[in-house]
């Protein structure tokens, strides 16, 4: 499963789902796919830039947007599927946490 996309053709946005009865797990200080989305958004205008600094710090990634997209890049400037960032920084409570509080900080 993957993170949403534009079909270069149509424009189309075909948006992954959780097949029914399915579910991943989360806990502690979590974001859903949803807020994390918002939160990739957010950063953008962020002037502490620290949800940046996290992703820079953690995988070597940028945050940028193109047209309407907000999209995840890394060094080589390839495409990072934001739903498996977003389960892997789920998947480590210590990243978990921090950006968490750093999503809370901005949003306050």
């Amino acid at each position: 499963m993957g993170t949403a996309r534009r079909c270069p053709h149509c424009l189309h946005m075909t948006v992954p789902r959780v097949p029914k009865g399915g579910s991943y797990s989360m806990s502690g200080c979590k974001l859903s796919f949803e807020n994390f989305e918002g939160l990739l958004s957010d950063a953008l205008t962020d002037d502490s830039g620290r949800v940046i600094e996290l992703l820079r710090t953690w995988f070597g990634y940028d945050i940028v947007q193109v047209g309407p997209d907000i999209l995840i890049r890394n060094a080589a400037g390839e495409m990072i599927d934001k739903l498996w960032l977003h389960l892997c920084i789920q998947s480590d409570a210590a990243r978990q946490g921090d950006l968490y509080n750093a999503a809370m900080t901005l949003w306050r």
